[in-house]
């Protein structure tokens, strides 16, 4: 029989596509399954009431098992509750708004399935959903230990719901961080690439949906998170030398900047850009994709820009 692979959905706050995700999930060519749904929403809330509502249509579905939190505790936590509750040889995070493919975990297994002990999971290409047009497709054919690269943003996963993890790496690197309400994949990677590397499927096998992240663009959290992500590392960083340090400092500025632009918060993202700039120069590069941005942050109807203009601004990039 093939390994059991657990999935993990929490929840929060974001009902509307939960069942197009479950569905999704169910319709995987990959059998051997279970699907845990963790609610971080509060019980008092309407968010409860209608996800206890959704979860009932599979009241009679073995596959599936639905956990509640007694309070709203963020992500992190919610994935590890699903973490500590699985059975599965391999595990994957899911969102839940995100469509998983019908052959993706059957191509991620069997890659987990024939590797070595030094191989902690398999992530794979994605793309990026607006209004139900593909208006982005990421791929990465980078594999191996990619610590380094993710501090340049060089190299990700794109959402947690892309890798298929083995469950046993997770468990020795202790899951997510729940102190971290952002960058909660980009911290947990980096344990991740102490003690793993990743193997990698260079074809499109999820799409992440982006018509509804409440949270992303909370530009105070992104700063202050950033800056407890680099302080929490800053060790290991030291490890690949003063130049590559500087390096990252410079582009997690132009992250933010560009944050800060996204929410029209222009004298911030100024004043990053300037700090940036202060250990080198922006590039021509930098700057088109900066007036980009400027120019995105001042017009109105910034969905339909989004979706007709991503794709330049992301090749520009």
């Amino acid at each position: 029989m093939k390994n059991l692979v657990t999935i993990v959905i929490p929840t929060y706050q974001r009902s509307a596509q939960l069942r197009r995700t479950i569905d999704s999930c169910l319709s995987q060519t990959y059998s051997n399954i279970e699907i845990i749904v963790v609610d971080d929403n509060s019980p008092e809330t309407e968010y409860r009431k209608i996800t206890e509502k959704i979860m009932r249509l599979y009241n009679n579905n073995k596959k599936v098992k639905y956990i509640q939190h007694d309070k709203n505790r963020n992500g992190s936590a919610a994935r590890n509750t699903g973490l500590s509750n699985a059975r599965g040889k391999y595990i994957t995070f899911v969102d839940d708004d995100d469509i998983l493919y019908p052959e993706k975990l059957s191509k991620q297994a069997i890659i987990l399935d024939n590797s070595d002990i030094q191989v902690g999971g398999v992530t794979c290409g994605y793309e990026h959903l607006r209004k139900g047009i593909h208006c982005k497709v990421n791929y990465s054919t980078k594999r191996g230990n990619m610590q380094k690269y993710i501090f340049l943003i060089e190299w990700g996963i794109g959402s947690s719901s892309v890798p298929l993890f083995k469950t046993e790496a997770m468990c020795r690197i202790n899951g997510y961080d729940e102190n971290f309400t952002r960058l909660q994949d980009w911290e947990m990677l980096v344990r991740f690439f102490e003690l793993y590397s990743m193997e990698m499927i260079d074809e499109v096998l999820i799409a992440i949906d982006k018509d509804d992240r409440q949270n992303e663009y909370n530009l105070q959290r992104i700063i202050d998170m950033d800056c407890d992500y680099l302080e929490k590392y800053k060790k290991i960083i030291n490890r690949y030398g003063s130049e590559y340090e500087n390096e990252v400092v410079r582009t997690h500025n132009l992250l933010i900047a560009i944050k800060a632009c996204k929410v029209s918060k222009l004298k911030i993202a100024l004043n990053y850009t300037a700090k940036a700039s202060v250990i080198k120069s922006l590039t021509l590069k930098e700057q088109s994709v900066f007036l980009l941005y400027m120019i995105y942050s001042i017009l109105p109807f910034k969905v339909f820009l989004s979706t007709v203009f991503g794709k330049v601004i992301e090749r520009v990039k």
